[in-house]
């Protein structure tokens, strides 16, 4: 006896379809989220040596200031 096949109803294949889109969807974000936290990491860099620059700065003002 041969099996009967089952064809998916409308609204079966329109969830497959939406199933698919936000897939597709999650890909994208997660590839934004990736850079977003690359740029973020690479401000961070920036962001220490800023602050350490900054810092010796403020050092050798306080010492120019103090030797008046």
């Amino acid at each position: 006896m041969a099996k009967i096949l089952q064809f998916p109803t409308r609204e079966q294949l329109s969830k497959e379809e939406e199933k698919i889109l936000l897939n597709e969807h999650l890909d994208l974000c997660e590839a934004d989220l990736q850079d977003a936290m690359r740029m973020l990491d690479e401000l961070n860099q920036e962001i220490v040596v800023l602050t350490h620059e900054y810092t010796s700065i403020l050092m050798r003002l306080k010492e120019l200031v103090l030797e008046e």
